[in-house]
C-alpha cells in the first residue's frame, strides 16, 4: 500500500533560510509517499529481519499535473542506525528532502526527478546493504527487488543512465560499491562521508574484548555505537551460519590472552573495503557518467577518503572529491542541497524514455 506523508518543516535555520532562499513562497510542492516491498532476497536471514520493508519516495511537483510524463531517479541510502525517514526527519541537522527538492526545482536550480530511499536498517543496526547469509542479501534487495517495484510503480525512465545512488556514511560506501559493481545500473554516484577503512579500526582493547565475549542478543543494547557498527560490518562482511546468536566472525580473536587482528577475517572483509575493491572494478568505475564523494575535515573517516581520493587518481578515474570543514553529521543535509542533488540534475538523463 502507498500512504503520502508530509515530511517536517526545516528544524535548523541555516538549511531552512537556504532551501527557502532558492524559491520563496514555492510555487508548488511534491509529495513524499510510504510504500513498502516485499524482498525475496531477505527471506530467511539468520537474523530475523522481516522481508517486507519500508520505501520512501519523493514525487515532484509536476508528477501528478502530467501523468504522461517519466523521470529519472535517485536512490538515496541511509547511514548505519538511520531508516529511510533520516532525510526528513531532521537528522542531518534539520534537512527535509522534500522541501529542498521543492526549492531547488522552483527555483530553477535544479531539474525535477524522484527520489527514493530504501530501508537498510536491521536487528543489528544496518544491512551494510551487502549480501550475507546472516543478515539476508541486501544487495540483491536494493538492485532487483527495489529497483524493479519503483518501475513497476512510479512512472520512471527504466535505464542506467536516468538512475544515480547516493549517500551518507554506510550508505554511501554502499553507493559507491554498488556503482563500481553495476556501472549499466547507475548513471553517477555521490558519496557523503564514506568509510573506506576497517570499520573496526577505532575500537579499543577492552571494547573489542566485550564483542568476543556477546553470546546473547540482550547484550546487543549494551553495547556503544562503534561496537554496534563493528559488528554489524561483520555480520554483513565476514557471516558465519555456525555462531550464533549473532552469526558474525569478528576480524580479531584472542591469542595468549591478547586480542589480535584475525588476518583470515580481514582477507575476507576486502571484497568488500572500497580501497581493496577500486582497482578490481576499475572499468565499472570509468563506465560512470559522474563520480563524486565528500568528508569533513575533523571526521575520522577523512584519512580513508583522502586514501581514496589518491587511489582514483592513480588509477585515472575521473572524479570529484572535496574535504570541507565539518565532522561527520555537521553538513549533510546543506551539501545534499548544495553539492548532491545540483550533480544529480546535471548527470542523469532526462530525455524521453527509449522504445
Amino acid at each position: 500500500m502507498v500512504r503520502t506523508v508530509r515530511g517536517p518543516m526545516l528544524v535548523a535555520c541555516r538549511l531552512s533560510c537556504l532551501a527557502a532562499g532558492l524559491a520563496a513562497p514555492l510555487a508548488a510542492q511534491g509529495r513524499i509517499v510510504e510504500d513498502s516491498v516485499r524482498s525475496p532476497a531477505l527471506e530467511g536471514n539468520l537474523l530475523g529481519d522481516g522481508s517486507v520493508r519500508r520505501l520512501r519516495v519523493y514525487l515532484p511537483p509536476s508528477y501528478d499535473a502530467d501523468p504522461t510524463r517519466r523521470y529519472p531517479v535517485l536512490y538515496l541510502l541511509h547511514g548505519f542506525g538511520g531508516s529511510p525517514d533520516s532525510w526528513s526527519n531532521g537528522s542531518y541537522s534539520g534537512f527535509d528532502l522534500a522541501r529542498a527538492m521543492d526549492s531547488l526545482a522552483a527555483g530553477g536550480t535544479i531539474h525535477e526527478f524522484l527520489v527514493v530511499m530504501p530501508d537498510g536498517h536491521n536487528a543489528l543496526g544496518g544491512s551494510v546493504f551487502a549480501n550475507s547469509v546472516a543478515t539476508g542479501n541486501w544487495e540483491t534487495y536494493l538492485v532487483r527487488d527495489v529497483a524493479r517495484h519503483v518501475d513497476a510503480t512510479y512512472r520512471t525512465l527504466r535505464r542506467g543512465r536516468s538512475r544515480g545512488i547516493a549517500g551518507h556514511s554506510m550508505g554511501a560506501a554502499a553507493a559507491l560499491r554498488l556503482a563500481m559493481r553495476y556501472p549499466a545500473g547507475f548513471a553517477a554516484v555521490y558519496a557523503q562521508s564514506p568509510n573506506a577503512l576497517l570499520p573496526c579500526q577505532g575500537l579499543g582493547p577492552g571494547a573489542k574484548d566485550s564483542l568476543l565475549g556477546l553470546s546473547r542478543r540482550s547484550q546487543f543494547d549494551s553495547l556503544g555505537g562503534s561496537s554496534r557498527l563493528c559488528l554489524g560490518y561483520a555480520a554483513a562482511w565476514s557471516p558465519d551460519s555456525a555462531r550464533a546468536p549473532f552469526f558474525a566472525d569478528l576480524p580479531f580473536s584472542r591469542q595468549g590472552g591478547e586480542v589480535v587482528a584475525d588476518s583470515t577475517v580481514l582477507e575476507r572483509w576486502r571484497a568488500w573495503m572500497l580501497l581493496d575493491m577500486a582497482p578490481r572494478y576499475r572499468d565499472g568505475l570509468v563506465r560512470l557518467r559522474g563520480i563524486a564523494f565528500d568528508v569533513g575535515g575533523s571526521d575520522p573517516y577523512a584519512p580513508g577518503v583522502e586514501q581514496l581520493d589518491s587511489l582514483f587518481t592513480r588509477l585515472r578515474v575521473r572524479h570529484q572529491f572535496e574535504r570541507y570543514d565539518g565532522d561527520h553529521h555537521s553538513a549533510i543535509g546543506e551539501r545534499m542541497i548544495t553539492r548532491v542533488l545540483p550533480f544529480f540534475s546535471g548527470m542523469l538523463d532526462f530525455g524521453p524514455e527509449a522504445n
